[in-house]
């Protein structure tokens, strides 16, 4: 039989000092799941213990490509629909309806969703947002509803279709800038 080797001993938690654990943008005090607080001989032997031992964190890089890719869904549905529309189509000749405007709302979902995250990656979203968020919300809110635009008006049809780089280059602007 071999010997077993002692435990390297561990620094105790100073409580005063520690800050509160984010697994994942949920935020836990230092305390495990049966409500012991770590550091006074607990089943977790004075280390903060990770209820979410294998949950990763999203990177900005992630919510950046997820608010880049609804921004292209959302864009060519629009735009889609935009020349549908203008060259004389009309909502119930359109085959492929239902898909572009699931395209529309998925990219208006993960645009929402990709750029929450990354305000949540910033730490932007505590407190009150500033005001460049409300604007480029503004900006996203008036993509969401052009999709009722060009069967509805299809006299509007040319001018969706020229507003979207408009609206985009705002939004880009926008976030670059932050100018308010």
């Amino acid at each position: 039989m071999g010997r077993r080797r002692p435990a390297a001993p561990q620094a105790p938690v100073n409580r005063a000092e520690a800050a509160p654990l984010n697994y994942g943008g949920i935020g836990f005090s230092r305390s495990n799941c049966a409500g012991q607080v770590a550091g006074n001989g607990g089943p977790t032997g004075g280390r903060a213990h990770n209820p979410f031992p294998d949950a990763s964190v999203i990177s900005y890089s992630i919510y950046k490509l997820v608010h880049l890719f609804g921004l292209l869904l959302a864009f060519s549905a629009l735009g889609g629909m935009a020349v549908h529309s203008a060259s004389g189509g009309t909502a119930r000749a359109s085959g492929v309806r239902g898909t572009v405007l699931t395209m529309h709302g998925l990219g208006v979902f993960l645009l929402l969703l990709g750029g929450f995250g990354m305000l949540a990656r910033l730490g932007i979203v505590q407190g009150g947002l500033p005001g460049w968020i409300w604007a480029k919300l503004t900006v996203w809110t008036l993509i969401a509803v052009l999709a009722a635009v060009p069967y509805r008006k299809p006299a509007m049809a040319k001018w969706t279709l020229i507003s979207l780089p408009f609206l985009g280059i705002l939004a880009a602007y926008l976030a670059i800038y932050k100018p308010i």
